[in-house]
């Protein structure tokens, strides 16, 4: 049997997309593209929100405590004071079910000893949060680091200052968190700053939220003095 090929049509097959067709193509692709990227935005701006949430929801219950007990939790002596002493570095919490280094259980005279666990291990006991949770899963914010309350002081002024230091949390986010308290981006200024080092208590700050080399995505250590402003 012979067969004879349609010529015509196999051409037509040849031939490949054209300039509408593929203009069509990269529509759809800018269509998806930037509906990715608006989703990935709003999922960002959420963890932001959430992660502030967080934060002003810890100081909330700091002064539910504070109510209740005449003195903040992680305040051993009661002297106005959280007794840990924060650092450059984040403390290391203990992760148990069972509630240990409270102010209760801890001697009144030697108040450091529960270190950063304190201030949680308070909170757990009073039942002010589930006594069932761990400290570090408390703690952990979600930029999967973690919130350590206490204390410092600045230059060589006496004065010590209770606040919360939110270890690795990227700068946009650093810098949304100045602006809802403090109304601007000043990085060494207000109650929310940025720590540059801690020694011994004594808390220095960078001049700049974004430094050189840095983009707004570098993970920062940021402090909140939610009690006494400086």
């Amino acid at each position: 049997m012979i067969i004879i090929y349609n010529c015509k049509e196999s051409s037509k097959m040849k031939k490949g997309f054209t300039l509408i067709e593929i203009a069509i193509v990269l529509v759809i692709i800018g269509i998806i593209t930037g509906a990715v990227l608006k989703g990935q935005a709003l999922i960002d701006n959420a963890k932001a929100k959430r992660f502030q949430s967080d934060v002003r929801g810890y100081e909330a219950l700091g002064w539910t405590y504070y109510d209740r007990k005449a003195n903040f939790p992680g305040d051993c002596n009661k002297d106005g004071v959280i007794d840990y002493v924060l650092a450059t570095t984040k403390g290391t919490f203990l992760d148990e079910a069972t509630v240990a280094n409270d102010c209760e259980t801890l001697n009144e005279t030697t108040p450091t000893a529960g270190g950063v666990d304190t201030f949680f291990s308070d909170l757990r006991k009073t039942q002010i949060v589930s006594p069932s949770q761990t400290n570090v899963s408390l703690a952990t914010h979600q930029y999967s680091d973690t919130l350590n309350f206490g204390h410092v002081t600045i230059g060589a002024s006496p004065v010590k200052y209770n606040a919360v230091i939110a270890y690795g949390v990227p700068a946009w986010v650093a810098k949304m968190k100045d602006t809802s308290i403090d109304g601007s981006e000043v990085s060494n200024e207000g109650r929310v700053r940025r720590v540059a080092t801690i020694t011994d208590g004594v808390v220095t700050f960078e001049t700049d939220w974004v430094k050189s080399g840095e983009t707004d995505n570098t993970n920062i250590n940021v402090i909140y003095f939610f009690d006494k402003q400086p």
